[in-house]
């Protein structure tokens, strides 16, 4: 069995438990981007793709973490990675990882992170229908982003590490700010940055992506490897916004691993 295949078969595992605990609780979520098309294309993983991510409302995810917390924590081989749970984490973005198979992120290079074969969780929330609170709430989230991103920034074409120690005013603001109190602030502006009810405008909480949160209203399950997993019931129009003429194959591998 080649690498890549055996960490595709690793992540599948992760997924598996993510489902497990998402079924037993009333969670929703779906498979995301390439691992949909995988699911669709190939019933499975596309074959060279390297990741797998997943969507999942920011209600759902605020249940899905607490359940981890209470009965998960302890897991000695899965995580659940976020800026809580890894003091050094510098990313919103929740993940999953198996600490127990040894890949490096090369995000994360040199940075005293955990580290393991992961699944990404999109978390998708509501912005509001007023203009000037949509637009406060895009601010707040632009802030949370600021101060998750501890150690480094983005680009605009990629990650780009970046020593916060003697990078101007966010390295000194970043020195006047206690951690604990970065932490306080982040989750403020992320409650700030979303509305609780369903609306017509849409973001991902934890990064730039704008997807409809009614993609996860309806899903089916569907073939995924030996599983069956669910992906959003109107999967034709969602892959073709983002892929186009989706079921032509293009090879494209992520440069993460």
């Amino acid at each position: 069995m080649n690498s890549l295949r055996y960490k595709q078969l690793e992540m599948l595992k992760i997924i598996k438990r993510i489902d497990e605990i998402c079924q037993k609780n009333g969670i929703k979520y779906c498979l995301a981007y390439g691992t949909t098309l995988g699911a669709v294309r190939h019933k499975g993983f596309i074959p060279w793709d390297d990741d797998a991510d997943i969507y999942m409302g920011v209600v759902d995810y605020k249940k899905f973490e607490k359940i981890w917390k209470e009965k998960y924590a302890d897991d000695q081989t899965f995580f659940l990675q976020n800026y809580k749970t890894d003091n050094k984490y510098p990313m919103l973005l929740p993940k999953i990882r198996n600490t127990k198979i040894d890949v490096n992120e090369k995000y994360f290079e040199n940075m005293d992170v955990k580290e393991g074969l992961w699944v990404d969780i999109f978390v998708l929330a509501y912005l509001s229908n007023n203009r000037v609170v949509r637009f406060m709430q895009e601010k707040s989230r632009a802030v949370a982003n600021f101060l998750a991103h501890k150690y480094f920034y983005i680009s605009k074409n990629d990650y780009v590490m970046e020593n916060h120690n003697h990078v101007g005013i966010k390295a000194f603001l970043f020195r006047l700010l206690p951690e604990i109190l970065r932490k306080i602030l982040i989750r403020l502006f992320l409650r700030l940055s979303y509305s609780s009810k369903s609306t017509n405008y849409n973001k991902g909480l934890m990064d730039d992506i704008n997807y409809s949160c009614d993609y996860l209203k309806e899903v089916e399950y569907t073939d995924f490897e030996d599983i069956k997993l669910p992906i959003p019931k109107e999967y034709d129009k969602y892959l073709k916004e983002r892929y186009g003429d989706y079921m032509t194959p293009v090879k494209y591998q992520h440069d993460t691993i």
